[in-house]
């Protein structure tokens, strides 16, 4: 992390606040106060060293960014996940170290009330038996008596909480590969996940925390099989879950966002447009307090709303919305490590970005997007947007009429896919339809082949893993454009 990249990323209230703080401590001309302007305006770093000249240091660097934290951590007290809890802690250890045993009893008595939904501290359970050995005997009996049990279930609450981080952990790794099921492999995968899930859904209940992970983690690995239907159904379980506990935001906003996201994302699937547009407006509500989860919310909003233009053939507002958000997106990448926070986010954006020029007459300029795609050696790792890209890129080096650069990446395309073992039944029609393509003469014997390809592509898009083959463009929309 970069210093001056933390403090250009603060909200003008969060800078403010900052200036005010320090005001307050009569810190107003300390040196870090002076470097913080300075970052502020946004000096580059070998003008401030020669400004500051043998008062610049590293350690001069690491005191202003620790007050950068403490302003934060103050202005955003009521939003950080687990500080009231943290603070009733504190105000036990003040209150016991002051003698004042029986209110530090009270104090971590709420302690364990407000933290059940998403796990205590087993500090307040060590606490608690300290501070009520110097209480009463009958206290003591009373806390011996349901000790066991209730450390037990405060332990077996814990234990479903780290099972469900665990089983988010095993799906994000396989969404890391694949963001729909093709392989066998995969899909018995998959299958064998959904199926240990359901063996945790019970205990997931009784804590709100576990229960927004079973159900992001339900919602994704379907919408991997392609159960877009029960992938909907989930992540709108989460929005409704949010709408009760606004806790939830606080404690994991960053995985609210993509769950509203991702309802969206399956809204697309389903082919109900109006109903992606309203949950992107609900998406558009959810308060933010941090300015990096502001603008990864105002980037996915765009990207969601590119795919819609482009599902729509709306291709110029497609066109657009991806131009007139270039300089928001240029800051918020320079601020994340975008190969793995927006990689997926990236794949849809490049994908319906080449179509909407390549649909408003840009084909060249879709080429080159695609190409500089399918040359990136990290895309290989994503199987199945790397496969459908292959045959994106075929389907424009058709439209340019280039039979010999459709001949060469033809071969490159079966080459990849046998080694990747990603011959399937859409890819092998592709493959067998522009090869006897490159033999046909007539517009009617082109037209008449487009129209046996629409056949064949319609009875594998009744099936749901073929149909993922469909995820980031539609083939079959495409066949039945050209075979008019």
């Amino acid at each position: 992390m970069k210093l001056n990249e933390l403090i250009i990323g603060l909200s003008q209230s969060e800078k403010r606040y900052f200036s005010r703080l320090s005001s307050f401590q009569k810190l107003g001309k300390t040196k870090y106060m002076k470097l913080f302007l300075s970052y502020k305006k946004g000096a580059q770093e070998n003008t401030i060293v020669k400004n500051f000249g043998a008062d610049y240091s590293a350690q001069l660097k690491q005191q202003l960014k620790n007050k950068v934290l403490e302003s934060l951590r103050i202005f955003h007290r009521k939003s950080i996940p687990y500080n009231s809890e943290n603070q009733l802690l504190e105000n036990a250890f003040l209150l016991k170290t002051r003698g004042y045993w029986s209110e530090a009893k009270k104090t971590l008595q709420r302690v364990k009330k407000k933290s059940i939904n998403c796990g205590t501290s087993m500090t307040c359970y060590s606490e608690m038996a300290f501070i009520e050995s110097r209480l009463s005997k009958k206290g003591i009996e009373q806390l011996l008596e349901n000790w066991d049990s209730e450390v037990e279930s405060k332990l077996s609450l814990q234990r479903i909480i780290l099972q469900m981080d665990r089983k988010y952990l095993e799906i994000s790794l396989l969404n890391k590969e694949i963001e729909s099921a093709r392989k066998p492999i995969h899909k018995k995968l998959l299958n064998h996940y959904v199926s240990n899930l359901e063996e945790l859904k019970k205990k997931s209940n009784f804590s709100d925390y576990s229960l927004l992970y079973y159900h992001y983690n339900f919602g994704l690995s379907n919408y991997l099989l392609g159960n877009i239907e029960i992938s909907y159904r989930a992540y709108n379980t989460i929005c409704q879950q949010v709408d009760s506990d606004g806790y939830l935001l606080n404690l994991r906003g960053d995985l609210i966002l993509r769950s509203m996201a991702n309802r969206v994302l399956c809204a697309i699937g389903l082919g109900k447009l109006s109903l992606a547009k309203t949950h992107i407006k609900e998406l558009e509500k959810i308060p933010i307090f941090s300015s990096f989860y502001a603008s990864y919310k105002a980037y996915i909003i765009n990207v969601l709303e590119l795919m819609i233009y482009s599902k729509t053939e709306n291709y110029m507002d497609g066109i657009k919305t991806v131009e007139g958000f270039q300089n928001q997106r240029k800051d918020f990448v320079s601020t994340i490590e975008e190969e793995t926070f927006i990689y997926q986010e990236q794949i849809y954006e490049t994908f319906h970005y080449a179509n909407c020029l390549y649909k408003s007459g840009s084909i060249k300029k879709a080429i080159r997007i695609m190409f500089e795609f399918i040359s990136l050696k990290k895309n290989i790792a994503k199987k199945d947007a790397y496969s459908a890209a292959r045959f994106f890129y075929l389907v424009l080096l058709i439209e340019l009429n280039d039979d010999e650069l459709v001949y060469a990446e033809l071969r490159s395309v079966e080459r990849f896919l046998k080694q990747q073992e990603l011959y399937f039944g859409v890819e092998k029609i592709l493959s067998n339809f522009v090869k006897g393509l490159m033999i046909k003469n007539t517009s009617f014997q082109i037209r008449s082949y487009y129209k046996s390809l629409v056949k064949d592509l319609e009875k594998l898009n009744e099936d749901p893993f073929e149909r993922n083959a469909f995820t980031y463009f539609d083939f079959l929309a495409w066949a039945k454009q050209k075979s008019k």
